[in-house]
C-alpha cells in the first residue's frame, strides 16, 4: 500500500491517530534505510571479492611469465606488483565508500510547511468513509 494513501487514510478516519501516521512514516523510514544498508554492505563485499580474483588472477599469469622467461623475472615482478597495488586501492576504495554508506545514520526527511499544511487539511476536511 502506498505510504502517502496510508498515512491521508489513517488521519481522515481518525485525526486523532496523527500519532499513529507519524508511527507509520517512521516504520517505513526505517525499512527503507535498512534496504539501503544491506545493499551498501553487499557493495563492499562485492569489491572485496572482486579484488581478491583480480589479484590471483595477476599473479598466477606472472608466474606463468616467469615460467616462460626467467631472464624478465625482475620486470615481470614489479609491473605486477604495481598493478596489485592498483586493484588493492580501487578495491579498499570502493570497501570505504560501502562502509560509509553502512554506517551513516541518516534522520528522515523534515517536515516541510508543505507537508504539514497537506496533515492540516486533512485533518479539517475528512473524506467519507466509502473513499
Amino acid at each position: 500500500m502506498e505510504i502517502p494513501y496510508l498515512l491521508t487514510n489513517i488521519i481522515q478516519n481518525s485525526p486523532e491517530n496523527l500519532a499513529q501516521a507519524f508511527e507509520v512514516l517512521a516504520s517505513w523510514w526505517e525499512t527503507a534505510l535498512g534496504a539501503s544498508h544491506g545493499a551498501a554492505a553487499i557493495g563492499a563485499g562485492l569489491a572485496a571479492v572482486g579484488a581478491g580474483i583480480g589479484i590471483g588472477k595477476i599473479a598466477g599469469d606472472a608466474n606463468i611469465a616467469m615460467a616462460r622467461q626467467p631472464e624478465m623475472k625482475g620486470e615481470i615482478r614489479a609491473s605486477s606488483l604495481l598493478f596489485a597495488v592498483l586493484v588493492e586501492g580501487v578495491a579498499l576504495f570502493a570497501v570505504v565508500v560501502g562502509l560509509l554508506f553502512w554506517l551513516k545514520q541518516v534522520s528522515p526527511p523534515p517536515m516541510t510547511p508543505e507537508s504539514l499544511q497537506m496533515l492540516m487539511d486533512a485533518m479539517a476536511n475528512p473524506a467519507p468513509a466509502g473513499q
